[in-house]
């Protein structure tokens, strides 16, 4: 009777729980990568950075990586180039990744001056301009002045980072670590930065294990994807309403292989947040897109 009773409750515990919390749905499928078109612009030269714009639905921004001019060239889906923007009042010691993103209804572009690759910077930077506008076709070259910037350092030391993102609907920045094994996800506030400067301290919410060393990283402008590049593959995640960015990572993932295309730098949603586009380093480099199923 009490061995009778023992499993009665037993199979009522197991059965009158409370369920456990739905697991993550995987993520909408997207088809095979297509090459687009050639990206083949004098001076874009080491592409590390790409942005898609947030006024012109056919516009990537990209900028190069390190030892280069503080440049930001504009192209069209296809790679054919639109015109080049120089940054005033920026310093340029390892630009690695930009974002694009819209705060209080005004689009900006961010510049991740955050690569480190021997960990030795005490501080790295993020400089914040309002997105240009495409420079006239008899216009030699057209500028930007930088608006604000924000220098922060990792809590737990120097990192090199080569992937950054901007959640506007959390209004937060997203950074995700290169050379730690596993690599490690940060955040900072997405806030414009005013009076004096203050170095920040970026906050470590967890680590990403199941993925190489990340060389690009972005965020869909309505926050519902997130997707993460390596020199090879393409991550997409996809995020559940009300799901924290530390869930979002720990999920599956689709991952893409981006064939005959290797030491890929740099991926963004399109301004829409459906298709992707990815590129390397070097010049010419195969502009490559990845649309989702319908």
């Amino acid at each position: 009777m009490f061995v009778l009773l023992a499993v009665v409750l037993l199979v009522c515990g197991a059965a009158c729980a409370a369920p456990p919390e739905e697991a993550p749905s995987a993520p909408r499928p997207y088809r095979r990568p297509v090459v687009a078109g050639t990206i083949d612009i004098p001076g874009l030269v080491e592409l590390s950075g790409l942005a898609a714009s947030r006024v012109r639905d056919d516009t990537l921004w990209a900028h190069n990586d390190s030892l280069n001019e503080p440049l930001l060239f504009a192209f069209d889906g296809n790679g054919k180039s639109l015109g080049s923007v120089r940054v005033e009042g920026v310093s340029f010691l390892d630009w690695e990744d930009m974002a694009s993103f819209e705060l209080d209804g005004v689009p900006y572009l961010v510049i991740g001056d955050v690569g480190d690759n021997r960990g030795l910077r005490p501080f790295v930077s993020l400089w914040f301009v309002r997105e240009p506008a495409i420079p006239d076709a008899d216009e030699r070259q057209a500028s930007v002045a930088a608006e604000w910037e924000l220098h922060f350092r990792y809590e737990d030391g120097p990192r090199d980072c080569e992937a950054l993102a901007v959640d506007e609907i959390g209004k937060r920045i997203l950074l995700l670590s290169k050379r730690t094994d596993p690599p490690v996800l940060y955040e900072l506030p997405l806030a414009r930065e005013e009076g004096e400067l203050e170095v920040r301290v970026a906050r470590r919410i967890r680590t990403v294990s199941h993925i190489g060393k990340p060389t690009g990283l972005d965020v869909s402008p309505d926050g519902s994807r997130a997707v993460v590049q390596t020199s090879r593959r393409t991550y997409v995640f996809d995020r559940q309403p009300g799901q924290a960015w530390p869930e979002v990572f720990l999920a599956p993932a689709q991952s893409i292989e981006i064939p005959k295309l290797s030491s890929i730098e740099a991926v963004t949603f399109d301004r829409k947040g459906h298709s992707l586009f990815v590129t390397r380093e070097g010049r010419p480099s195969p502009l490559v897109r990845i649309d989702p199923q319908r």
